[in-house]
């Protein structure tokens, strides 16, 4: 069985790997502009620049700076402050579907219906998959008004940073649970230097949420794993699966990380150690899904035939992932919005999909894959820039900045370039070390199956470079692999200080 497992684990990591490396060669030979065009020396350089930085703290800062044991919380509590700072900087209007969730939610709350024009009221019922999301600034907007507090988008933007800050938090104990310190103070610093990771406070949508609750989830996975047989591990279990109900309702692509974590423990031969566990925390989910659905069919879509027929089925997706660089297209929103009940846009929506296929020849739909990968992966902004310029409250020194019509725009995106061209390229080299070596317990292949999730996903589905967001706390703690790698090679014993590292864990 053993043999299987491993054999499995394999073929994921190879498949993984060959597709990490086939997003960076674009990249970094084959670039197509996302938003940016950039000049390859500079591009280059500064991709170099920050590897060569990465590694200086880490063999450099890190050992001096680790034996302040209050240091990681400082860092994550001053970045939760920065957050908060650059959401009241950055702070927008609310417009595309944010701004639609936002007016729903606002309603609701504040009238308890929908006193707002007919494209808000029917908003939910064609995207039911915001209604988890709504939920949230619901109950967010009731305490608000609550205590008689008015102004809206702060309240918004707040809550927002503090989900962005804290979602480091979690990401400083799970690296720190699946490995030691010294990886989980470079991780806090990582995300220090990531921009956009900071700059998604001020945009308040589905996708910060997902960041969060998916960090939460692998967290809570993983004490959960570690806790001896009692009483309150039953309920805590019971909660988890909950927690994964919920966290399904607001974005589904928050639970790829403890699907990615199901595949290594099964692969693992942990199984029949977690099988108990599983089970209840299924059941309780599917339990919660029920509750869950039966209250947001009372509440919010209680119009059975209005949800019939203005839900958007999966086809739809699927067919914007088909055309072109799998971006947003109005021609197909509107063919799919004047298409008669839920069930016609289903069988048209499939008739179209059979007819895009045919289209295609194997040239053909390797360019269309390859420009689906660029768009997603080779956007080191991953889509911030365009969404902090869309109808901001204030034009601050941050905008000229970051936003994408920004007037020093030109000098930041190299920087956030360079950093995401840097973190593919010692996120590719750590993929490839362990596909070489065959570190199938490796902990940091937990990390490169969600990746690989995130990818097939996008692949198949609208694709825009926004979407990878909840995947990136992921991406950050697996990019510290690349540099301990390249750290250990240039000193003498390097592969023994890695498997030190790596097996300085309390997660088996």
């Amino acid at each position: 069985m053993e043999k299987i497992n491993n054999a499995l684990m394999r073929i994921i990591l190879v498949f993984s790997t060959i597709m990490i490396i086939w997003i960076t060669l674009l990249g970094i030979i084959n670039y197509e502009p996302a938003l940016f065009s950039f000049n390859p020396v500079i591009l280059v350089a500064g991709t170099i620049a920050y590897i060569v930085f990465t590694i200086f703290i880490y063999n450099k800062l890190i050992p001096k700076l680790i034996k302040y044991k209050k240091l990681p919380f400082i860092l994550i509590g001053a970045f939760i402050v920065l957050c908060i700072v650059i959401g009241q900087f950055l702070k927008l209007n609310p417009t595309w579907d944010m701004g639609t969730v936002f007016e729903a939610s606002l309603n609701l709350a504040t009238h308890g219906e929908y006193e707002v024009n007919e494209y808000i009221k029917g908003y939910l019922y064609e995207y039911p998959n915001n209604i988890g999301t709504s939920a949230i600034y619901i109950v967010l907007f009731k305490i608000a008004k609550l205590f008689g507090i008015t102004q809206y988008i702060e309240v918004a933007t707040l809550f927002n940073s503090i989900v962005v800050g804290f979602t480091l938090l979690f990401m400083y104990l799970i690296a720190k649970k699946l490995f030691n310190e010294k990886i989980s103070l470079m991780v806090i610093i990582l995300a220090l230097m990531t921009s956009p990771f900071y700059l998604y406070s001020a945009i308040y949508y589905s996708d910060t949420l997902a960041m969060l609750l998916s960090s939460m989830l692998l967290y809570f996975a993983i004490m959960l794993k570690d806790m001896k047989k009692s009483k309150i591990k039953i309920f805590l279990l019971i909660s988890f699966g909950t927690f994964i109900a919920i966290c399904y309702k607001v974005k589904i692509t928050s639970l790829f990380v403890i699907i990615a974590y199901l595949i290594y423990i099964i692969l693992n031969g942990k199984l029949k150690k977690s099988l108990k566990g599983m089970a209840i925390i299924l059941i309780s989910t599917f339990c919660s899904l029920l509750i869950i659905n039966h209250a947001i069919n009372t509440i919010w879509l209680k119009d059975k035939e209005q949800l019939d027929n203005n839900k958007i089925p999966i086809e739809y997706w699927l067919i914007v992932g088909l055309e072109g660089n799998g971006g947003f297209d109005p021609e197909i929103a509107e063919f799919i919005h004047t298409r008669g009940s839920y069930e016609e846009k289903q069988i048209q929506g499939r008739e179209k999909i059979k007819e895009i296929i045919k289209n295609y020849d194997l040239p053909s739909f390797i360019k269309h894959i390859n420009s689906k990968l660029a768009y997603a992966w080779n956007d080191g902004t991953y889509y911030a820039t365009e969404k902090i310029r869309r109808s901001p409250v204030n034009k601050s020194i941050l905008y000229d900045i970051f936003a994408l019509d920004g007037k020093y725009i030109n000098v930041t995106k190299y920087i956030q370039q360079s950093r995401h061209m840097a973190m593919l390229v010692l996120i590719t080299i750590g993929c490839v070390v362990i596909v070489y070596r065959k570190k199938y317990n490796n902990k940091n292949n937990i990390f490169i199956i969600t990746t690989l999730g995130f990818i097939l996903f996008l692949l198949i589905w609208e694709n825009r470079s926004r979407y990878m967001i909840p995947d990136l706390p992921f991406l950050i703690i697996l990019q510290v692999y690349g540099i301990q790698l390249i750290s250990n090679k240039l000193k003498k014993g390097g592969s023994k200080n890695e498997e030190s590292i790596n097996n300085h864990t309390s997660v088996q």
